[in-house]
């Protein structure tokens, strides 16, 4: 059977209209490197004033040594107990323990230039900067130019990653399991109705469970 591509048009079939359940505590936005996930987390986060977890910070340990994935689901599990928070990631390791508990998703499919054109810009800027990322880390020219080794280069990742994130997330989007609270975005005006929208759903829940007064 010949290979299918993901296109525009399953993308505009795929989850594109605001999903979002009566009450939402609990947000995960997934997406491929470079796409915004963490950018659009921390702004729903810090518009409603709930933790934000980065599954990268846990994961990436100093030295970018992996954190054993026993504990990297202990630890996932302890930082999402609660009843309200925002998760940024795409870790296979740790969805269960997410999806158990997670209200909505918000699941970003850039355009693939857009998408390469981010992390170009953003891996620049962090490399010039000597920005730290997690537990020590930063990028390095030598690691990002290594483009051969997709383990190594955040560049050769980002787009050798693109189509299969496509592709899963369009495969969630059409899973009962997920399509019910998943929303899909594709730019930037999309997205900041998702974060507008969310936030203001994530308040009206705190206000019916008496966290918040009416304002």
């Amino acid at each position: 059977m010949p290979k299918r591509y993901v296109t525009d048009d399953d993308i505009r079939g795929a989850g594109t209209a605001p999903r979002y359940p009566a009450r939402v505590g609990r947000v995960m936005v997934i997406g491929n490197s470079g796409s915004g996930k963490s950018t659009t987390a921390r702004a729903i986060a810090a518009r409603y004033g709930v933790p934000h977890v980065e599954l990268d910070a846990i994961f990436h340990q100093a030295g970018w040594t992996p954190l054993p994935v026993d504990q990297f689901r202990g630890r996932v599990d302890d930082a999402t107990s609660g009843p309200h928070w925002v998760v940024c990631g795409n870790y296979t390791a740790v969805r269960d323990i997410l999806h158990q508990r997670v209200d909505a998703v918000v699941a970003i499919i850039l355009p693939r230039h857009v998408n390469m054109w981010r992390v170009l810009r953003r891996t620049f800027l962090r490399t010039v900067r000597r920005e730290e990322l997690w537990n020590g880390n930063r990028e390095t020219v030598r690691n990002v130019l290594a483009l051969h080794d997709k383990d190594r280069s955040i560049l050769r990742w980002a787009w050798s990653a693109y189509g299969s994130k496509r592709t899963e997330i369009l495969a969630m989007a059409s899973d009962p399991v997920w399509s019910a609270r998943m929303t899909v975005v594709r730019n930037d005006e999309e997205i900041q109705r998702a974060v507008t929208g969310l936030a203001d759903v994530m308040a009206s829940t705190a206000r019916a469970m008496n966290r918040m007064p009416e304002t």
